[in-house]
């Protein structure tokens, strides 16, 4: 009886074990079905834009200060001197160390063609030194310009304004491109009396910051010497704009 009662508990848990596994397939196969259907639902393909329109904040620019000496040692030590003065003016209007760095710093022989020998002679050198400036207050834009051109600076390269959280106003922009596309999504199915079930799949396009009103400078700006008016800067908007191109399932 012992014997009996030990083989039928056997035949029982087996009996328990098999359905387990049986049923764990079945379940394994549902959710296998269930992605394939999510997968194989219609899509549609939407594309949404988000533009992010702010003051800015902060500029960049480029201060270029080139001598040209028929000694290579003489051009290079008077553009040294003339960098090291501009270094120390542009601190005493409160630009920090931080602030200025050095992008460009070349030494170039200067060659002069003679058509009656048909042929390049070497006539003198170009030292060329290249101060980029950041600074977090635009009204010193102009007062920048002018102590530069008061310190041997002789090319002034474009003005990029910008903002300090840059990050932040890409966050939003990216935020309100995937409302655009929802609400085109909406839209569109809504037609129908179709909705969207979920997002398939995701691009999202690389970003241009970019100024509504380009920064103008007045035409004295450009060539001033030491006691010049310091110009008149007009920066405009700074704007974010992020495209993402979604495909929903519906």
């Amino acid at each position: 009886m012992k014997k009996t009662i030990i083989m039928t508990t056997g035949i029982v848990i087996g009996s328990l074990i098999i359905g387990s596994i049986a049923a764990f397939g079945v379940a394994g196969a549902r959710d296998t079905q269930d992605i394939q259907e999510a997968e194989n639902k219609n899509v549609i393909y939407v594309t949404g834009v988000g533009t992010v329109t702010a003051k800015p904040d902060k500029f960049i620019v480029d201060l270029t200060i080139t001598t040209t000496d028929k000694s290579a040692r003489q051009a290079q030590q008077q553009n040294d001197s003339k960098a090291n003065a501009l270094i120390e003016a542009l601190k005493k209007i409160g630009c920090k160390e931080d602030d200025l760095e050095t992008t460009g710093y070349y030494l170039n022989p200067v060659y002069k063609y003679f058509p009656e020998d048909n042929e390049s002679r070497l006539v003198g050198y170009q030292a060329s030194y290249t101060l980029k400036v950041t600074a977090y207050d635009l009204k010193k834009i102009g007062e920048i310009i002018d102590k530069g051109t008061e310190n041997g600076v002789n090319q002034i390269g474009s003005i990029n304004y910008t903002v300090k959280n840059e990050a932040d106003f890409y966050a939003e922009a990216l935020k309100t491109a995937m409302r655009d596309a929802k609400s085109k999504a909406d839209t569109a199915l809504g037609e129908y009396s179709l909705k969207v079930l979920s997002v398939k799949n995701i691009n999202i396009a690389g970003y241009q910051p970019y100024l509504t009103n380009k920064s103008m400078m007045n035409e004295d700006s450009r060539g001033g010497g030491a006691g010049g008016v310091a110009p008149n800067i007009i920066s405009g908007n700074y704007s974010i704009t992020v495209n993402v191109n979604v495909e929903f399932n519906y």
